[in-house]
């Protein structure tokens, strides 16, 4: 149980630091890099799709 333990705790404080630093992030910023960054990633996973390199 030990590593599972040790590995809860690591993601938790990693994803509360994270969590806050996209909250100052957007405070002073716009999304637009979040919104081009997601559209990047969708079509480079539809690509990925149509050319079978991905399976569903």
């Amino acid at each position: 149980w030990g590593p599972t333990i040790l590995a809860t705790v690591i993601a938790f404080f990693i994803g509360y630091a994270v969590i806050a630093w996209l909250l100052r992030y957007v405070s002073n910023h716009s999304f637009k890099i979040f919104v081009w960054y997601r559209l990047i990633l969708a079509g480079a996973v539809v690509a990925l799709l149509l050319t079978g390199l991905l399976q569903p």
